[in-house]
């Protein structure tokens, strides 16, 4: 969106959606799962958040057991001509943007946010894409600004909830389902300790990636509110500072956690005591979402009460 006539930043996405203030794991038909999907945000109802706020409407293309992929890239062809890019699976699952093609859209030119600028054969397309259509009038930004907060407090508070491939726990059971695995760790068969090591990285990597968002968005907007609300939202954006500051430090600076396995280390390096930690951490990142939660719940009150 950032480079057409209506744009919008990473952190208002982020905020209108209410995925900067979201921890969610998958849950699985047993409450057992293990699924990096948890960690995603291009699903039903984050589509659609999107689509209110924003006004441009987000058509999502799955095409899961199609073996010839390359038929679809006129359609990707189509956008890049208008000046639309294409957020799109690529051949890893990792959702990256479509910014041009080459040799007549056979390769797609994109933006991998693990390997910078990309040439992908448009064969080795993944599954899903989202094709940006037409834009008309979404919500005012106040009303996008305050519907994001709704939707943090809700992912909060529910519990479980269902979409994509499954269920998901959010919130605080989303951080007892994920200490939870990690407790159980010796019991699981050696391909789940792998991918659970994998899940564990990337969800607490796209964890602190979302509170940058949330406190770029909470500090972009709380302008556009008044009184006990806008100091709900300040006083909510210190927290997430807070948590940032401790998470950066213990996770990014420090190391020695939340490992990942394709740079460098392996699940033999994945020992109980790191294990051990990595709960004392996520303990930690449950208390300072729930303290920043309380507080956008106090500015909604203000609100409401307007």
């Amino acid at each position: 969106m950032a480079v057409t006539e209506h744009p919008y930043k990473y952190s208002d996405i982020m905020g209108f959606t209410g995925l900067a203030f979201r921890v969610r794991w998958f849950k699985g038909p047993d409450g057992q799962g293990i699924c990096p999907s948890c960690a995603v945000g291009e699903m039903e109802e984050e589509i659609a958040a999107a689509e209110r706020a924003t006004g441009w409407q987000l058509r999502t293309e799955v095409h899961h057991q199609d073996e010839n992929m390359e038929r679809h890239a006129p359609q990707i062809m189509t956008s890049i001509n208008e000046g639309k890019p294409v957020p799109a699976y690529n051949e890893y699952l990792d959702m990256n943007v479509v910014y041009g093609y080459a040799e007549g859209g056979k390769t797609l030119l994109f933006r991998d946010y693990h390997r910078g600028n990309v040439e992908l054969p448009a064969s080795k397309l993944g599954w899903l894409w989202v094709v940006l259509g037409e834009h008309r009038p979404g919500l005012s930004r106040r009303e996008a600004v305050i519907e994001g907060l709704r939707i943090a407090v809700h992912n909060w508070r529910r519990e479980v909830g269902r979409e994509g491939p499954g269920e998901y726990w959010y919130g605080p059971a989303a951080y007892r389902a994920w200490s939870g695995h990690l407790a159980r760790y010796d019991s699981l068969p050696n391909d789940k300790r792998k991918l659970l090591g994998h899940v564990n990285w990337w969800n607490m990597f796209t964890v602190i990636d979302a509170r940058r968002s949330a406190v770029a968005f909470l500090d972009e907007n709380a302008g556009l509110l008044d009184g006990h609300a806008r100091k709900g939202m300040l006083e909510a954006s210190s927290i997430y500072k807070q948590a940032l500051a401790f998470l950066e430090s213990e996770v990014l600076a420090k190391g020695g956690c939340f490992l990942h396995f394709a740079r460098g280390k392996s699940v033999a390096d994945w020992t109980p005591d790191i294990r051990q930690r990595e709960t004392e951490l996520l303990t930690e990142a449950e208390r300072y979402d729930a303290a920043a939660i309380a507080e956008l719940d106090k500015a909604l009150a203000a609100e409401d009460k307007r």
